[in-house]
């Protein structure tokens, strides 16, 4: 499997369009992280939910939801 350090260490970022395009894949790779954070928290059983394991996820889905946020308003 190739590592994402390879896969986003090779593309082409001389430009403009193409720095758009590398976010463009960059968020929908977050976006791809988030969506499993959260089905990762919906199979926690409801009084586990205030547990360390539950707040960890939920920060993670906050924090990437910004990061997202960020990133489109970069571009």
């Amino acid at each position: 499997m190739p590592s994402v350090n390879n896969a986003f260490v090779h593309m082409d970022i001389s430009t403009r369009a193409n720095r758009r395009k590398a976010v463009a894949i960059i968020v929908r790779v977050l976006e791809a992280i988030s969506k499993e954070e959260e089905a990762y928290m919906h199979r926690i059983p409801s009084n586990l939910q205030g547990c360390e394991a539950y707040e960890a996820a939920e920060y993670s889905t906050d924090q990437l939801a910004d990061a997202i946020s960020y990133l489109y308003d970069a571009y």
